[in-house]
């Protein structure tokens, strides 16, 4: 056997916004603040790409920006507070982002700590699932582009927009091929080999070519073109590796997100900490989207739950696992005519448990049924801190109004979300945590 396939063997495996009038952007600028850990970041969103429209002048991109900082509306719903249609100028760990905001025909600019944002987009992207190969990390990073070779344990990947990337192999999920099932990386000593015929191959990597891919088996090495392989998932760690510090998280528009450490950009170029802790830059203009991970506040959907489990009235437990940023079905988040980028769809009955270990404040959500559990479903939610009841829904329908929920959970070591069935047999049950997000102390 290879020493590739030695290494594979020997691994060790374990378990709606609302604008901001001039006077308030320039009152709320805030210093930088310490970094602080978070927990591990999972299950890699879905890969992005962006079709560019054609002819004419390209336009200085404008990007809408989302804080820390929340805002409520009259009516009791709200968000965090958005920046919209501004310009984004330099940005280092250092300094923070410079932004350039115009309103009634005056122009200023204004410095954001990176520990203050919550979320860039790029306004104007179109956005559709990328085609073509993948790589997973266990990081909830994803790599568009083309398995190369394997060599000294590192995964060489051709990467759409930014070129031969090395990372190393106990760091990859899976590789997987255009839409594929969702892959759910499983403790185990083997990697599994995937066939587009629905067979399987169990065994080890031993080395990666353009062509084909070589694996050690029980049986004797075999050989397998590209051709042939749907996705394959490696053996591994069941969680992943854990964040420190600030990170951001970057779609780029040729299919790839990725987790990195350190984003500059100036002058057109991103320059960053990539997987393995490589240095790594592209264009920023293939930059659609960058969250913030770290930072004043995060999205819930970056954590890892200590306890997921879904019980349904009727089948096997866990048939509709907790989905991040997607409908417990796996469509978009959708309540009160609205689509929703960041939330976790459920299924009653169900728990998500998280391990705070009092690190937070605050515990903000959108409680709502999805529009897809129309016209049966129903449900009731509730969330416990260390034990305890601190908010409960009532009967949740579709259509019943959104209303922000911001709850205290200081010093609070364990948050408990559970949604149970509102008297119709699990029918449709289908719940959102929309845009739930923890607020550092």
């Amino acid at each position: 056997m290879s020493t590739n396939a030695h290494i594979r063997n020997t691994m060790k495996y374990s378990a709606a916004n609302p604008y901001w009038t001039f006077a308030l952007l320039t009152a709320l600028l805030a210093p930088a603040c310490a970094a602080i850990s978070v927990a591990a970041v999972r299950n890699p969103t879905s890969p992005l790409t962006v079709h560019k429209k054609t002819g004419g002048k390209t336009a200085q991109a404008r990007w809408n920006v989302q804080l820390g900082k929340l805002s409520l509306t009259a009516g009791g719903t709200g968000g965090f507070m958005q920046l919209s249609d501004v310009r984004a100028g330099d940005w280092s760990k250092s300094t923070g982002l410079v932004i350039t905001i115009s309103h009634n025909g005056q122009t200023t600019k204004s410095r954001f700590a990176t520990a203050d944002i919550l979320e860039l987009t790029r306004i104007g992207a179109d956005i559709a699932p990328a085609r073509g190969w993948q790589v997973l990390l266990r990081n909830g990073s994803v790599v568009a582009g083309q398995p190369q070779t394997l060599n000294a344990g590192d995964l060489t990947i051709k990467a759409r927009g930014i070129g031969m990337l090395d990372v190393p192999l106990a760091d990859v999920a899976a590789v997987r091929y255009g839409a594929v099932p969702a892959i759910r990386p499983v403790a185990t000593p083997n990697d599994t080999l995937y066939l587009t015929n629905g067979t399987t191959l169990v065994g080890a990597i031993n080395t990666l070519g353009p062509t084909d891919v070589q694996w050690s088996t029980s049986l004797g090495n075999a050989t397998v073109p590209w051709s042939r392989i749907r996705y394959m998932v490696l053996g591994g760690a069941v969680g992943t590796m854990p964040v420190h510090g600030l990170a951001q998280r970057v779609c780029l528009s040729h299919g790839s997100v990725l987790l990195v450490h350190n984003l500059t950009w100036k002058s057109g170029l991103v320059t960053c900490q990539g997987p393995g802790g490589k240095p790594l830059s592209f264009l920023r203009s293939t930059v659609l989207k960058v969250s913030i991970c770290g930072g004043q506040a995060q999205w819930l959907t970056d954590f890892s739950p200590s306890i997921a489990s879904q019980v349904p009235y009727f089948g096997e437990p866990n048939q509709w696992p907790a989905r991040r940023n997607l409908n417990v079905m796996g469509g978009p988040l959708r309540a009160d005519g609205r689509r929703f980028s960041h939330g976790l769809g459920v299924h009653a009955t169900s728990t998500l448990t998280y391990t705070l270990n009092g690190g937070y404040r605050r515990f903000v959500f959108l409680p709502a049924m999805d529009q897809s559990a129309a016209p049966f479903g129903q449900s009731q939610a509730r969330v416990l801190l260390d034990g305890k009841v601190i908010w409960h829904s009532g009967l949740l329908q579709v259509g019943t109004p959104l209303q922000l929920v911001n709850l205290n959970v200081t010093n609070g070591r364990v948050l408990s979300l559970q949604v149970t069935d509102g008297a119709r047999f699990g029918v449709r049950a289908r719940m959102d945590w929309l845009d739930a997000a923890l607020l550092r102390k």
